[in-house]
């Protein structure tokens, strides 16, 4: 073996140590930065600069006392919100003021009926809206005191029928549902504050032989809002 060649082992023996080094270094670099960035808060960070997007989720909401003893009829304050049922189904809104709610279709005759019984105090008439997969998934709801139930709005976001599966011959129907409750006593809902307001969607199912039953509610993580 030659100087020279002796020589070009040894150089690429050395460049193949610095790479080698290199690399471990760089690997060792990365790990660190990583675990560094894993430690960072950054729903903290998201809160300070764009403030609690979940603080309703959170707060500790009041309720008032269950009354089951006042006729909310009969309440002058209440009597002069907004009673009135705001019902969109699809490119049309209508402002229902009186019980004709059969004039706008099964949907609208259900939530008419379900805004009845939440003001009159019915829970009878209350869980007889729901299928029973709703009613085994979520219990009976118990007695509740008449609610001051306002600015009532529901509009139609889907509709679908099924032609194959566990719901043949159904029609499904996706409904955004607010409402707020004056003095909410908590007994029906739980996500808002008295006055407060957040949308729920209704997921209701309809066939020629049980009519329209609510099968699902959903409530969105929405911060409260005052509204009269």
């Amino acid at each position: 073996m030659d100087n020279k060649t002796s020589a070009d082992k040894i150089n690429k023996y050395k460049k193949n140590k610095k790479a080698t080094i290199i690399c471990t270094v760089t690997v060792i670099v990365l790990a660190v930065i990583l675990s560094l960035l894993y430690m960072i808060d950054y729903d903290a960070i998201a809160e300070r600069w764009f403030g609690n997007k979940n603080e309703a989720v959170t707060e500790d909401l009041f309720f008032y006392e269950p009354d089951f003893k006042t006729n909310i009829l009969e309440d002058q304050e209440y009597l002069e919100l907004n009673r009135m049922l705001s019902y969109s189904n699809g490119p049309e809104t209508f402002v229902i003021t009186k019980d004709n709610y059969e004039d706008y279709g099964v949907c609208c005759v259900l939530f008419g009926k379900y805004f009845n019984a939440l003001i009159n105090g019915d829970s009878d008439t209350y869980n007889s809206l729901f299928t029973s997969d709703y009613i085994e998934e979520n219990g009976l709801q118990s007695n509740f005191p008449m609610q001051r139930v306002y600015n009532m709005s529901v509009t139609l976001e889907s509709e679908n029928n099924y032609s194959e599966g566990e719901y043949k011959g159904y029609t499904q129907y996706r409904f955004e549902v607010l409402y707020s409750i004056l003095e909410n006593d908590g007994t029906v809902r739980r996500d808002i504050s008295s006055e407060g307001t957040k949308p729920l969607h209704f997921e209701i199912l309809y066939s020629e032989q049980t009519g329209a039953k609510i099968n699902k509610i959903i409530s969105e993580n929405y911060i409260n809002k005052t509204t009269k």
